[in-house]
């Protein structure tokens, strides 16, 4: 019995060191299944970002822990290509990668009370160093005066292409089906050596013949994308118009266009395009209508109510004579600027003149005037 503890040992040593380096469960401490969608992860991360929060935890030191790890968490499982590469190699691996590629320079992991800002107030994370992306999505968004009069969300679903659901961009069935390449030992190169004459050669190195520099062979290609790595899908994009927004304006969510494996995600775009009003017409943060009086009610004066863009009632009165054309200016009536300020209603008066007069109203209007 004793001559077996050494054997135990080993075996306990073996597979804490394997823990360790697979390093944490990001699903587990998400809460969410492996295969959880886009949507899922946001939820269980606002979820468990409240809970764990120190502010909300008097600066528990478990809590700030706890928080961390679903702050990591959210941002491995929300990016696909980390995503693919830690549901691939484990946490140890995405480490490696993202050194490989000077991640750190944009952050590495990134400061999870960060991440959580970023979240809940769209706040833009610095970036000082931009990774190869693909290419951007413009999309034109048509907004009525309304709409830009009261500020609006939209909810758009692009459709785009994402990174397979079965196998998360590696082109195979499974990972059993993945394995290093034999030719380049998973380098992605090989040295050739070339003689040059008695005692010269010349070392030169290629891209691997055998997995094309990838350091990768697929035995069998995943059934559900045939091994194209991607599919057809689509994802929702909160869209909000501030209150006065111009025509034209370009609203940018960063990295949420196509995925592709091992390459960053283009930038989905908005721009703003605002629709023709049947009543009211802009210019800055003025807004312009005309209304339509008689011949009577320009000499004897009118009165008037203006459905304005957000409902409410506008009172417009003269008792004096009008003549055409005129404008009546209104203040705080007009467009709401970035600092809050309305702008001016102009009201232009168009006068209708009859088109005949009878003799008696020829002779009345004489004897008047």
């Amino acid at each position: 019995m004793t001559s077996c503890r050494p054997i135990i040992i080993v075996l306990l040593i073996s597979i804490l060191f394997q823990t360790i380096l697979a390093g944490r469960n990001f699903y587990e401490i998400l809460g969410v299944d492996k295969k959880a969608d886009e949507k899922t992860i946001k939820k269980s991360y606002r979820k468990l970002s409240m809970k764990y929060h120190p502010d909300t935890n008097g600066g528990s030191k478990e809590a700030e822990a706890k928080f961390q790890d679903v702050s990591r968490a959210y941002e491995v499982l929300s990016s696909p290509e980390k995503r693919r590469i830690y549901d691939q190699q484990g946490e140890e691996g995405l480490d490696k990668h993202q050194q490989q590629q000077n991640h750190d320079a944009n952050g590495g992991a990134g400061d999870p009370f960060d991440i959580f800002s970023h979240f809940f107030n769209g706040g833009r994370r610095p970036q000082h160093r931009e990774a190869q992306r693909g290419p951007d999505v413009r999309i034109t968004l048509p907004v009525t005066l309304e709409d830009i009069y009261l500020g609006a969300n939209f909810e758009i679903d692009v459709q785009q292409q994402v990174l397979c659901s079965h196998c998360r961009g590696t082109g195979a069935d499974g990972d059993e089906h993945f394995h290093t390449c034999t030719q380049c030992r998973g380098q992605g190169i090989v040295t050739q050596v070339h003689s040059l004459g008695p005692g010269f050669v010349q070392q030169v190195q290629t891209q691997c013949p055998l997995c094309s520099g990838k350091g990768k062979i697929i035995k069998k290609q995943c059934h559900v994308c045939a091994g194209k790595k991607r599919e057809n899908g689509h994802r929702v994009l909160d869209v909000y118009i501030d209150q006065g927004v111009v025509d034209g304006k370009l609203i940018e969510f960063q990295h949420a266009g196509d995925e592709q494996p091992e390459i960053n995600q283009g930038h989905v775009i908005f721009q703003i395009q605002q629709l023709p009003h049947p009543f009211y017409t802009r210019e800055n943060n003025d807004l312009k209508c005309s209304i339509i009086i008689n011949l009577k009610e320009s000499l004897t004066g009118f009165e008037r109510w203006v459905t304005h863009l957000d409902g409410h009632k506008i009172h417009i009165k003269r008792s004096s004579i009008t003549k055409p054309n005129s404008v009546i200016k209104l203040k705080e009536e007009g467009m709401v600027n970035e600092n809050g300020d309305k702008g001016f209603l102009h009201v232009k008066i168009a006068v209708q003149f009859p088109h005949t007069l009878t003799s008696e109203q020829t002779t009345k209007l004489q004897s008047i005037l």
